[in-house]
């Protein structure tokens, strides 16, 4: 499973914990990356903070596939973009995080030291959440990760045509 704002998980159960003389519900998720636990009461868990994990790459191939957008060059105006788009916790909005700053990177323009956080933070959590759906490791699924990016900046460049 993935939550919006704590990322990937494993829902391992419920537990009931009482609480100023109430027994409540709460779901249990181990997070990943030995994060601990995260515990959500059933009775104020919202449909939009809990989603199934991706089973594939699909979504990313498609953001790749898309014309990277221009960041803006004022440092604190595309930082706080970037930190909108990945506070969303949505694989779409991860993912072009990725292609837009592969994209400066691309194009010889500097990326400073918070746009290489804000870059692994977005990689990160999609790798976690591939990961765990394709059940692969991390690396492997970095590995595909990177050359889906590296191809997709190619076409962009115009450097290789778009294959099938």
């Amino acid at each position: 499973m993935v939550h919006t704002s704590y990322g990937t998980g494993i829902v391992t159960g419920t537990r009931i914990i009482e609480r100023n003389g109430e027994n409540k519900e709460y779901f249990c998720i181990d997070l990943s990356d030995d994060r601990g636990t995260l515990m959500i009461p059933v009775d104020r868990l919202d449909d939009t903070e809990l989603r199934a994990t991706m089973q594939d790459m699909a979504i990313i191939r498609e953001v790749m596939e898309k014309q990277p957008e221009e960041l803006s060059d004022h440092h604190r105006t595309r930082q706080n973009a970037i930190e909108d788009l990945i506070s969303t916790g949505k694989p779409r909005m991860l993912a072009q995080v990725l292609r837009d700053l592969s994209w400066r990177r691309h194009n010889d323009i500097k990326l400073t030291q918070t746009d290489k956080k804000l870059e692994t933070r977005a990689q990160k959590r999609l790798l976690n959440e591939l990961a765990l759906g394709m059940q692969l490791t991390v690396q492997t699924v970095q590995k595909r990760m990177n050359s889906l990016i590296e191809e997709a900046m190619m076409v962009h460049d115009g450097e290789v045509a778009v294959t099938a």
